[in-house]
């Protein structure tokens, strides 16, 4: 019963990281970037798949709840970065901080990321 609650809270913390990166995902494939997407999960999945054969020997089902949710923070971040780099639209909760500050210089004006495409 203790290993199944502490894989639980392992869990939750992935959906944190899931939700402080936003709708990176959806963005994406509002723009047309449904390969970029594709690429990045495919390779979370990767990396998710050789952590738990790593962890399970060691830690049992809370490692591959933590490699669950080490997998699911790199996907996260890293859509995130492309959602940025791609779009300008900055979908995470770390948006709040900065486009309040330049809106409120100038509430006219559309923020974009630095290298954007247009």
């Amino acid at each position: 019963m203790a290993g199944g609650y502490a894989a639980l809270m392992v869990v939750a913390l992935a959906m944190l990281s899931v939700a402080m990166f936003g709708p990176a995902p959806q963005i994406l494939a509002i723009h047309n970037a449904h390969t970029g997407s594709a690429i990045v999960m495919n390779g979370g999945m990767a990396i998710t798949v050789a952590l738990m054969l790593g962890f399970y020997p060691f830690f049992g089902i809370v490692g591959v709840a933590a490699a669950y949710t080490i997998g699911s923070f790199a996907v996260s971040l890293v859509l995130w970065r492309y959602t940025l780099h791609r779009t300008g639209i900055d979908c995470s909760i770390f948006a709040l901080k900065t486009g309040l500050a330049a809106h409120k210089a100038n509430p006219l004006t559309v923020i974009r990321a630095p290298g954007a495409y247009e």
